[in-house]
């Protein structure tokens, strides 16, 4: 991944507001011309993702510091996996790891569960998408952590496609009267997605030339029926209430997409630290990493 101009303003703010250049405590007891050695340690499996930005996060800081990646992007580990090897100034090494590690452990957390539910349905063909619910100002990234887990993505913003939405309908008294209203609309853009709620929302929907139902918060029968009953010219594609638990049964249904929120907004970030590298060799479950 190339970090844009966004992003890497994203990661100086996040190294301001923790003050890193003003890191009292490694001031006080580290000389600035120290060297050291670091390294970037997975406590438990996962997939990973922000090397780029975790490496960044130290560049940012001191240009002369070493961001040795082990493993790319999207590539799964085990626990006690060395990620990375960091080289350079020991004063901005540990002022910068917290961002770095915060970064690196959110980010691999969002595509570790993405790869999770793309596996329960790998056998179903169904596609796994992510949501709008992610963290502000980050959503760029966090997208790209659930591309590195397998998943896709949806629209990234609200200009991105047309997304009529339940309440937009309640809005403007029903779904007939919203979609006359959208389609009598002037110089229309594609694509527009329709989310509904119950049958008779699907049959008026499919009357119009959408190019996505989304059938919000139902059961796998309820969906099943509407697929057996309406054959839009569009495609579909399920959300809400989906968790690794039932997603498969929802799958198995076959639906061609599945939109997760849970992804960006419920992921828990994979425990990685960074340790300060003290001797020529260190082991771990076994095996020596120099």
């Amino acid at each position: 991944m190339t970090l844009n101009r966004l992003i890497e303003k994203r990661i100086s703010e996040a190294l301001t507001e923790d003050r890193a250049r003003r890191d009292i405590t490694t001031q006080a007891l580290i000389p600035r011309a120290q060297k050291g050695e670091a390294l970037v340690l997975a406590r438990e499996g996962g997939v990973l993702c922000g090397t780029m930005a975790a490496k960044r996060c130290f560049t940012l800081l001191d240009r002369g510091i070493q961001y040795e990646a082990r493993l790319k992007d999207g590539e799964r580990f085990a626990p006690g996996t060395l990620l990375a090897t960091i080289r350079g100034r020991l004063c901005s090494i540990l002022s910068a790891e917290r961002v770095a590690m915060n970064l690196l452990a959110r980010l691999s957390g969002i595509a570790t569960l993405t790869a999770a539910f793309v596996e329960k349905v790998r056998l179903y063909g169904t596609r796994i998408y992510d949501t709008r619910k992610t963290t502000p100002l980050w959503r760029e990234m966090e997208k790209y952590a659930v591309r590195m887990g397998g998943g896709q993505n949806h629209r990234s913003d609200l200009a991105g496609a047309y997304f009529i939405k339940d309440n937009h309908v309640d809005a403007r008294g029903g779904m007939k009267q919203v979609l006359d209203r959208f389609f009598n609309a002037a110089r229309l853009r594609r694509p527009v997605i329709v989310e509904v709620r119950s049958l008779k929302e699907a049959r008026i929907a499919a009357d119009y030339p959408v190019d996505l139902l989304l059938l919000d918060n139902m059961s796998p029968g309820m969906i099943k029926g509407i697929m057996e009953k309406i054959k839009p010219r569009c495609d579909m594609e399920i959300s809400g209430g989906i968790h690794l638990g039932n997603v498969e049964r929802y799958a198995r249904i076959g639906i061609p997409r599945i939109s997760i929120g849970a992804l960006t907004h419920s992921a828990k970030s994979l425990d990685i630290s960074l340790e300060y590298h003290h001797s020529n060799t260190l082991k771990l479950n076994g095996r020596n990493f120099n």
